[in-house]
């Protein structure tokens, strides 16, 4: 019998049009996952139609998909299942499980794992495409692409750990770019999200951490 287990979650503290409430079923199969999802924009009632679409939206974005993910996502998600059990939900989100037989609120810390399946799933309904940031050093551009729909992180052709790939994108996102120098074409110490418009790091730290993560070129 495959193995299988629900759970239902709901964002804490996160204003309209961005908060959800999602179910997810989830059969492990022999060669990837199997997943069932529901999800339902909360409070959007408090919003016009406009401000809604100010922030990316269309109004219609709840969603219904059965489908697929990558073999990436079975042992961090059976890990899910071997955490300790709470009796109440944790404080800062809403986690509830439902695994052979038994009825339950994971000790988790954060709900990163929750998010990442909820973004996997966006990508393999095609809503949203995976992260991808062109990265130049040296007159030579790499492509780092990060797929959370496979949950798999790559540098051009060689595959890198997951966790690497949330180092090179964490890297990227939480450390400020210097918007006084941007290019329509690559240079040296410069990313990029389209291939359009070029931003440098200026910040030699940051920059020397990024080519640590780079796979050696042979």
């Amino acid at each position: 019998m495959k193995e299988h287990f629900k759970l239902s979650y709901q964002t804490q503290g996160i204003p309209a049009p961005f908060a959800f409430a999602a179910v997810v079923e989830v059969t492990f199969m022999k060669q990837d996952v199997h997943v069932n999802c529901e999800l339902e924009y909360l409070n959007r009632d408090e919003l016009s139609h406009e401000e809604i679409l100010a922030e990316g939206f269309s109004g219609e974005d709840d969603l219904k998909w059965q489908g697929r993910l990558g073999e990436g996502w079975k042992d961090p998600l059976r890990k899910v299942l071997k955490v300790s059990k709470l009796p109440e939900p944790h404080a800062n989100f809403y986690l509830h499980m439902e695994h052979q037989g038994k009825s339950y609120f994971p000790a988790l810390n954060d709900d990163t794992i929750v998010q990442e399946l909820i973004q996997g799933i966006f990508e393999a309904d095609n809503r949203e495409a995976p992260l991808k940031i062109l990265f130049n050093q040296k007159n030579s551009t790499s492509t780092c692409i990060w797929s959370f729909a496979s949950r798999t992180a790559q540098i051009d052709s060689h595959f890198i750990a997951w966790e690497k790939g949330h180092e090179f994108m964490r890297l990227i996102y939480q450390h400020t770019l210097d918007q006084e120098k941007t290019f329509d074409r690559p240079k040296e110490k410069s990313v990029s999200f389209d291939g359009n418009y070029w931003v440098a790091i200026s910040n030699e730290e940051v920059w020397n951490k990024l080519k640590a993560l780079m796979p050696s070129k042979k």
